[in-house]
């Protein structure tokens, strides 16, 4: 009777702690935080029991002091003691974070006078260097309206600071256990990435270490638009595969499994330090070592009870966890696995599918159709119809990924030419994965995804439209929706708007006849409603919608021979003090303004290439942000010399080929 009760006790206890510990995370989220309120809550019913008096205060105190050690781990987020020391700091730091490749150079997360800090440097930075540095340590600048808010994601990481590095060189890497797994880490993406010339390189660095800086923006985008992109990340699957190949290694030379199992408990964290502590790694590796420990104390494993306590830690080790996709992801999709993959499975025996593809089928279907609210949500996009094919087509190849991926790993040190060939192999598969996830995304384009219409704009806004190497760019306003440009044809900007819930435009124009500006718009004309199509406008040209005008700055006359570059239409959008500038692939000469406003975001001209006069201009207009409209190409856009100009006039730069499209609007 006492073990039942002390049973009771542990297992509504670690459900309580979770929820305890999402509540003040959540509070701050508002309506963001009921998608993880909904998965906490879920995951706890599976607890639901006959509750007496004394379990019901276990549970009080469970939640009680699961929010009290949220709201302090909170509190030391908040905290920011760096804010005293703005200014000119000669010091040393250590990059803690992956680094990231930008458009001035490098960043990543990193210690600095015993804070965490952004650090951006142009030289490049690798994970575990200590460094000596002078720079300017100043606050993370405010996000632009509409956008991706970076500066509340940094401040829920702990980061209030930017330390921009003007002089610095490295002096050591960090000791210890860090150091160990800094270490493995490097020689690990050395033997799985080889040069790293392809993308297939780079998704086996991200399959098995969850290392996905090197993946291109194409390449992402079809991961998610396919329903993969969470074979990017670290997750149970990878524990599981790593767990059941001890197991096996040890039923083949008669090891016995409680040293198997004992084996499990040491390597699986040991996995964890080397490929980092997010949230899905966090879960994994407690659920890994519990379910071992269960195997060896002979006790139940109750799945539910792990994945309540995988919570707990996950949340315990960052209160804001809860509200980001990672961790809602992770947990939807392993409840999925538990709860509905059965039904879905019991649903398909004595029907007509084939017994091997039945249990893949249920597992696919039941994580696809749960985690696509979720991807909606945080990402704008989902597509439940690429979802269950593609990871059909992609499961066979993910667990030998992964074992190779493992055994290059490990035989490195001993056997690297083994381990080379384990790694190409490894590539190989990486390279079919990015061909599925290709073929997933031709089918979700070809389907209606469900993706969520544009809110209606409230200000003049800017949307800078992914069309690759080309231009498109749409503004709105309240009674103004106009195309500016369609990029090349290919880009497919007509579906592009209609994903967005646009379906009539008030004005289309095309700034110049060339493929990457206008290949777009006769798909655009034929599926969209359009009011008025203007090509070859010139300076004169106006509509004005309430307190929005769009205007035509130059040409003064469109050249019938020449360079049609130098008779592009350059446009600029203004509401009061705020305006953007969209002079296509006019240079600097052409768009030279003679009142310019308060307020400017410039599209830069002709995809980022040299120009001579970019620095005379940036002065002129003083530009609070600029954008980038490239894609890949042979010409070498974006010109160093256009990204030095931006970096000296501190121009804060966005690129549609790093960051996909860009979103600004006016206050």
């Amino acid at each position: 009777m006492r073990a039942s009760r002390s049973d009771g006790i542990v297992l509504v206890a670690a459900p309580a702690a979770a929820v305890g510990l999402a509540l003040p995370a959540m509070a701050e989220a508002g309506s963001a935080g009921l998608v993880g309120c909904t998965l906490v809550a879920v995951c706890a019913a599976a607890w639901a029991r006959p509750l007496g008096a004394g379990l019901r205060l276990v549970v009080a105190v469970a939640v009680i002091t699961g929010a009290i050690w949220s709201l302090h781990g909170i509190s030391q987020l908040r905290d920011d003691p760096l804010a005293a020391r703005l200014g000119t700091i000669t010091g040393r730091v250590t990059v803690t974070g992956d680094p990231r490749t930008t458009v001035r150079g490098f960043s990543a997360i990193a210690n600095a006078l015993g804070h965490r800090v952004e650090l951006r440097s142009p030289l490049p930075l690798e994970q575990g260097a200590i460094l000596d540095v002078t720079g300017r340590l100043s606050p993370v600048a405010p996000s632009r309206p509409g956008g991706f808010d970076r500066r509340a994601w940094l401040a829920q990481q702990g980061v209030h600071e930017v330390l921009d590095v003007d002089h610095g060189q490295r002096v050591g890497r960090r000791a210890g256990l860090q150091g160990v797994s800094d270490t493995v880490r490097r020689s690990a993406r050395r033997i799985l990435v080889g040069d790293g010339s392809d993308q297939s390189a780079q998704i086996v660095a991200g399959v098995v270490l969850g290392a996905t800086d090197g993946l291109s923006d194409r390449t992402v985008k079809q991961f998610r638009a396919s329903g993969l992109a969470h074979l990017l990340a670290v997750s149970g699957g990878n524990v599981a595969i790593l767990v059941g190949s001890l197991l096996g290694i040890a039923w083949l030379v008669r090891v016995p499994l409680v040293a198997a199992h004992a084996a499990a408990i040491a390597i699986v964290p040991a996995y964890a330090l080397v490929v980092g502590t997010g949230p899905s790694v966090v879960r994994a590796t407690v659920a890994g070592v519990l379910v071992s420990f269960a195997w060896i104390s002979r006790s139940p494993g109750d799945r539910w009870y792990i994945l309540a306590v995988g919570a707990t830690v996950v949340q315990a080790l960052d209160p804001y966890s809860v509200t980001g996709p990672g961790f809602q992801l992770s947990f939807a999709a392993v409840w999925a696995i538990y709860a509905v993959s059965p039904r879905i499975r019991g649903f398909l025996d004595g029907r007509p599918c084939p017994s091997l593809l039945r249990e893949p089928i249920a597992l696919s279907l039941a994580c696809t159709v749960v985690t696509a609210p979720i991807s909606w949500w945080h990402f704008g996009r989902t597509s439940l119809v690429a979802g269950l094919p593609a990871n059909l087509l992609a499961l066979p190849a993910v667990a030998p990924l992964l074992w190779l991926g493992l055994a290059a790993i490990a035989l490195v040190p001993v056997f690297p030419g083994a381990a080379a060939m384990l790694a190409a192999g490894a590539r190989t598969l990486g390279a079919y994965l990015l061909v599925i996830a290709g073929l997933g995304t031709q089918l979700g384009a070809a389907v209606p995804t469900g993706s969520p219409a544009h809110s209606p704009a409230t200000t003049l806004r800017l949307t800078v439209l992914d069309v690759g190497e080309g231009s498109a760019a749409l503004v709105e306003a309240p009674g103004l929706t106009a195309l500016i440009d369609t990029g090349r044809a290919e880009a497919d900007v007509a579906s592009q708007l209609e994903r967005r819930g646009i379906h009539h435009l008030d004005l289309m124009l095309v700034s110049h006849d060339q493929a990457d500006h206008a290949g777009g718009a006769p798909a655009v004309l034929a599926r969209l409603d359009v009011t008025r199509s203007v090509i070859h406008a010139t300076r004169g040209y106006a509509i004005t919608s309430g307190s929005v005008t769009l205007r035509v700055l130059g040409p003064e006359h469109v050249a019938i021979t020449g360079d049609p570059n130098l008779s592009a239409a350059v446009v600029e959008a203004r509401q009061g003090s705020c305006s953007f500038l969209l002079p296509a692939d006019a240079e600097s000469p052409e768009i030279l303004l003679d009142d310019p406003p308060a307020e400017t975001v410039l599209v830069v001209s002709h995809h980022g290439s040299a120009d001579a006069r970019l620095p005379e201009l940036l002065e002129r207009i003083r530009p609070r942000l600029a954008i980038i409209s490239v894609g890949p190409n042979s010409y070498g856009h974006p010109a160093p010399t256009t990204i030095a100009a931006l970096a000296d006039a501190r121009v804060p730069v966005e690129r549609t080929d790093l960051q996909g499209a860009v979103v600004v609007q006016c206050p």
